[in-house]
């Protein structure tokens, strides 16, 4: 939002109806998913499928930070340059 700010000093109703629109895409993915994940699976099943499917998932955070730490390994400015990446 402050970069859409910086480059155009109107665009606030922009922002606010952009993320009130992202949200309920969101909300409504979100729900399909959690509906076709538990329709699938047995009744017994159904633990080990969630977890692997949260596994998954968490490994696209870890394997983003860990190409973040590549690229910042040997800089002396690794942190703040790797805290702006992630920010803005």
């Amino acid at each position: 939002m402050y970069r859409a700010l910086t480059i155009h000093e109107n665009a606030g109703p922009f922002n606010i109806a952009s993320g009130a629109i992202l949200g309920i895409g969101a909300g409504l993915l979100w729900t399909a998913q959690g509906s076709l994940m538990l329709a699938y699976p047995t009744e017994n099943n159904k633990g080990k499928f969630i977890a692997i499917f949260w596994s998954i998932f968490n490994l696209g955070g870890v394997v983003g930070a860990a190409v973040s730490l590549g690229q910042n390994y040997d800089s002396s400015v690794s942190a703040v340059r790797t805290f702006w990446g992630s920010v803005v």
